[in-house]
């Protein structure tokens, strides 16, 4: 059977709905090592990774003349090669926001070497270094200035504790933190209420959230709570201000001090105020985590 589809009718007439249906896209022309570990990190987060291939004619436009330099058969042949890659799809446009609306991923990812935010929808995945970044939009999960939970969203939070509760992640910190703005005083009512200062918020919706993992089978040593300002836009590209973020990373090897006299350069800063929680636990809203920056690993060359 072929793996690689013209159009998203094509792919669902002869692939059954995935439980888990994790999706990427490019033009791929020019496939590094970062790439190769970018849809592997991809995988992990899903049960089948779907990715999306500008065609000859969307490349020919977005790169220039002389591209592509593999036409798109030969592109979709050597992402197949590939075992993190279930499928590809062609698209014709410059952007693959129709083919996101009919695949209806549960999981778009992006890799980390892109400057520019192309995803639709109320997630993006950031494949950056060691680590990837999952962004949620926070009406998909919390009501507005409330951390409960809004009725629509138990499907996703089960979503992210299956991904979470991977093999592949075994031995792997996850931060779960959020950001939000604060929540404005109510201006009706008898009763006079101050406004919520956004990271008492976000710190509140972070410890809910690890208790419904940990209820859902998640381990709760790799858990480790946080909140982060509604400043740190450098953890996002689409989703800045108001969002739930998971951080998944290789934990540290090695002294978790650097030397004075050797000081260890281009340090990726884990969040402070983090504690490994319990069931009972509460964020510290205090102090705000120092920024971590999305830095590619490979340069651009897709």
């Amino acid at each position: 059977m072929t793996r690689f589809f013209q159009n998203p009718e094509a792919f669902f007439a002869a692939v059954p709905r995935p439980k888990t249906l994790c999706f990427t896209n490019g033009c791929f022309d020019l496939i590094h090592p970062g790439h190769v570990q970018y849809l592997a990190d991809a995988k992990a987060l899903g049960d089948f990774l779907v990715v999306g291939l500008n065609s000859d004619a969307s490349v020919a436009r977005l790169k220039g003349p002389g591209r592509p330099l593999q036409d798109e058969a030969a592109r979709a042949a050597i992402l197949l090669g590939l075992r993190s890659v279930d499928a590809v799809v062609r698209f014709d446009e410059d952007t693959p926001l129709e083919l996101i609306r009919a695949l209806r991923p549960d999981v778009l990812v992006k890799g980390g070497d892109y400057t520019a935010e192309t995803t639709a929808g109320a997630a993006e995945v950031l494949s950056a270094g060691n680590k990837v970044i999952v962004n949620i939009a926070e009406h998909a999960l919390y009501l507005p200035g409330s951390y409960t939970f809004t009725k629509e969203s138990p499907q996703l939070r089960q979503n992210l504790a299956t991904l979470l509760r991977k093999s592949e992640l075994k031995g792997k910190d996850v931060y779960i933190g959020n950001t939000t703005e604060v929540v404005p005083a109510p201006s009706r009512g008898r009763k006079k209420a101050p406004p919520k200062d956004a990271r008492t918020l976000a710190a509140e919706r972070s410890a809910v959230l690890i208790r419904d993992f940990e209820k859902n089978g998640v381990d709760q040593d790799a858990l480790i709570i946080t909140a982060y300002s509604s400043k740190q836009a450098g953890i996002g590209f689409k989703l800045k201000s108001r969002k739930t973020v998971i951080i998944i990373e290789n934990p540290p090897v090695g002294p978790a001090v650097a030397s004075k006299q050797e000081p260890v350069k281009e340090a990726q800063p884990k969040p402070t105020q983090a504690t490994k929680p319990s069931a009972t636990s509460a964020a510290s809203p205090q102090s705000s985590p120092n920024a971590i920056p999305i830095k590619p690993a490979q340069p651009k060359t897709n």
